[in-house]
């Protein structure tokens, strides 16, 4: 592990970043880290060996918050997920994707809520999608948080990006590497009857909807059903683990059908709502102010 950045003293939020070949994306991301109006932050970056700039592009940066590692070898997402909140200082720890962007009033109106909310231990917000080319689409899923065993199981329940909680919290609760690509699911899961969850009703995070990835949607998918099989039965009984394996089957077929016929709009359009003028006037002006943010040493 090389440290590339000297780290600053007890922030009050520490943010996790890690990328594996990031480097088109991963410029908007650090902006949007920049631009937030809350500014007591250190920045933990994990590279897992990425190849193609990545790495090369977050180690110009030049400022003291920004702590930088690389692995000598690929890992994995949740290997660094782990890593990055063990290196945590802060208080509190927030995840980011590098394909994504913050609002810039995330970090505070979390910050905020933690501190006036302190029976709290993780806390997320809603989404606003983007398409490829960064322009505001729509927002995720805006109801409000349901902490049931059945929506837990069935992999809805936080918008893992966008989490911000106790950085102790996070180390005594590891994410388990059983789980890949839905190993957020399996740590609600376990921790739920221990902890307290809540969320932030607004669109506090821009989330790039990618590319249909089939391949990657039936592992998510996979993985699910092993964290049903697990956890089901002693949360929900047998009649409805067996529902919501069943549910989880269906989507999975009804995902590879859209994908077999290149309908990713309306997979993206099943799982936004779709904004009004305003909204998207709104949130484009935001994108850009972000995307106007100075990086020091870029």
């Amino acid at each position: 592990m090389i440290i590339q950045k000297k780290q600053t003293m007890n922030p009050a939020v520490s943010i996790g970043l890690t990328f594996y070949n990031n480097v088109d994306t991963l410029t908007d991301a650090l902006r949007s880290i920049f631009a937030q109006s809350f500014q007591d932050w250190e920045l933990i970056v994990v590279d897992d060996n990425s190849t193609d700039g990545s790495y090369e592009l977050v180690k110009s940066v030049k400022d003291p918050r920004v702590r930088v590692f690389r692995e000598k070898e690929k890992k994995g997402f949740i290997a660094a997920l782990n890593q990055m909140t063990q290196l945590s200082k802060g208080r509190y720890y927030a995840r980011m994707d590098a394909d994504d962007m913050m609002h810039p009033e995330r970090l505070s109106k979390q910050f905020e809520y933690l501190k006036t909310h302190p029976e709290i231990d993780v806390v997320d917000t809603l989404m606003c999608s983007m398409d490829q080319e960064g322009r505001a689409i729509g927002v995720r899923d805006t109801s409000v948080i349901n902490v049931r065993p059945a929506t837990l199981l069935s992999g809805r329940f936080f918008h893992h990006a966008t989490v911000m909680g106790y950085t102790e919290w996070f180390q005594k609760n590891p994410y388990d590497m059983g789980y890949i690509r839905a190993e957020d699911c399996e740590l609600w899961c376990r921790t739920y009857k221990t902890s307290r969850f809540a969320r932030i009703n607004e669109p506090l995070y821009f989330v790039r909807e990618g590319l249909v990835n089939v391949k990657n949607h039936l592992l998510s998918r996979k993985t699910v059903r092993k964290i049903i099989r697990t956890y089901g039965p002693s949360y929900v009984g047998k009649r409805q683990t067996l529902q919501l394996l069943a549910e989880s089957f269906l989507k999975g077929l009804v995902y590879q059908i859209f994908a077999s016929v290149n309908s990713h709009d309306i997979l993206v359009n099943m799982r936004n709502r779709k904004l009004n003028e305003e909204e998207r006037t709104r949130a484009d002006s935001i994108i850009e102010q972000i995307r106007s943010t100075k990086i020091p040493g870029l």
